[in-house]
């Protein structure tokens, strides 16, 4: 019985797996083409894998169709950088991407 919870448990997570890729694929086609809510569920996806620059990116991109989830998640992710530059000489703001 254990035998066969495990073995139905590896199924259920390869079909998820499998799943996963395609749905990022088609998120990514519609973000491409001007879906605002496409384009904040991508930035969603890069910043899930840590990837803050691209993240804002596409937040900018929906932000600027009016979609009010990206214009938060911008608004949060500039005031956090705002904050880690508050002190800093020039030269270190720039080396964290901090705009002058």
């Amino acid at each position: 019985m254990k035998k066969l919870i495990t073995v139905l448990s590896f199924a259920a997570a390869c079909v998820y797996a499998q799943t996963d890729m395609p749905k990022l694929a088609e998120i990514k086609i519609a973000a491409e083409a001007g879906d605002p809510a496409a384009q904040d569920e991508l930035a969603e996806s890069y910043i899930m894998h840590l990837d803050s620059a691209d993240a804002e990116i596409w937040y900018r991109k929906s932000a600027a169709q009016g979609f009010a989830h990206a214009q938060g998640k911008l608004g949060n992710m500039l005031l956090m950088r705002a904050h880690m530059t508050i002190g800093l000489k020039p030269a270190a703001q720039s080396a964290l991407g901090a705009e002058q």
